[in-house]
């Protein structure tokens, strides 16, 4: 699908863990009302935001079981590499918990994390902080689901779980006011953005956005609004931000090095 991470209402950690609703999650009908509780979705590029992985803790772990079908032209891939097509069953690390559950672990978190927001932004990040509980509570009634199956290909399923639990573990001591989530194998998963540059096209409002949305998701559905718009301080701080390309960004930021995607089947 595109290396995305996605978040959305599911009923249960059984269900989540057999239930394979992922191809229904771009849909505009996959709502609660109409999918037994499944629904909505918020998605992330390239990221699992640190918003999403703050509801939940060791203890919420699922192993997702899932099987995967090549399309036509990625079969013709693996077969030309000499892998077996498949279709293939597979597993992955998922997370799961009740909606209530979440509110009180994001409630608990909210200092901490805002340790690592950049001093100017930290009141406008705390009322976002504020504004997803209430989105939890308005919006999924019954639990949680992250799924991360998608944006795990880029490094790996094994990588990237240890990197899911890491962030889990720096999580739960911020309660105690310890950790800081830049650290380790963390990074693997984008959980924060840098707010550090500008490309040359991007401006100051596209930049504000783009972190938020990296920090806490974007609804899916044309309807649903997430995450609110920047304020104008977030702006204002986007505006004093050197500009760079994303060639020079990448130099310094040393990605890990990615799998060919046939060697997860």
């Amino acid at each position: 699908m595109g290396n995305y991470s996605f978040f959305l209402g599911c009923p249960s950690a059984e269900a989540a863990s057999r239930d394979d609703r992922s191809e229904q999650y771009w849909h505009q009908d996959f709502l609660p009302a109409n999918q037994g509780g499944w629904g909505p979705s918020l998605s992330a590029k390239y990221a699992v935001p640190v918003l999403w992985v703050a509801c939940f803790s060791r203890e919420d772990e699922i192993l997702v079981a899932r099987t995967l079908t090549m399309t036509e032209d990625q079969a013709r891939a693996a077969r030309s590499a000499g892998v077996d097509p498949g279709p293939h069953d597979m597993s992955f690390m998922g997370l799961w918990v009740s909606t209530e559950t979440a509110r009180i672990r994001i409630a608990a978190r909210k200092r901490g994390i805002l340790e690592a927001i950049p001093a100017p932004l930290r009141s406008a990040y705390g009322d976002l902080i504020d504004a997803w509980a209430d989105h939890l509570h308005a919006h999924y009634a019954q639990g949680v689901f992250l799924d991360g199956d998608d944006v795990f290909g880029m490094s790996g399923n094994d990588e990237s779980a240890e990197a899911l639990r890491a962030l889990l573990d720096a999580l739960a001591r911020m309660e105690s006011g310890e950790a800081s989530l830049l650290s380790g194998d963390i990074e693997l998963l984008s959980p924060l953005p840098k707010f550090q540059f500008l490309t040359p096209e991007e401006t100051p409002s596209d930049a504000a956005s783009g972190w938020r949305a990296q920090f806490a998701g974007s609804a899916l559905l044309e309807s649903a609004v997430w995450p609110p718009e920047p304020t104008a301080d977030e702006i204002a701080f986007a505006a004093s931000l050197p500009r760079m390309s994303w060639q020079d960004r990448l130099k310094t930021q040393n990605p890990p090095p990615q799998k060919p995607w046939w060697k997860f089947w």
